[in-house]
């Protein structure tokens, strides 16, 4: 999902759906590399740009695959 320790990442995943959660515990900004098919569903301090999320600090990213 993701490798940078200063984000806590988790997937839920039930019959043919799937949501991820990215959470930035930091007071650095983050980018997130995630797949522009995806469709954000909550966005707490957090920006995109060409397909690419910007974690705020200690925001938080929750996509619908």
């Amino acid at each position: 999902m993701n490798d940078n320790e200063k984000v806590f990442a988790y997937e839920r995943i039930f019959d043919d759906q799937k949501i991820s959660v990215y959470c930035n515990f930091s007071d650095e900004e983050i980018e997130l590399d995630v797949n522009d098919k995806n469709k954000a569903i909550i966005r707490i301090d957090t920006s995109i740009k060409n397909g690419n999320y910007t974690l705020k600090p200690y925001g938080a990213l929750v996509i619908q695959n």
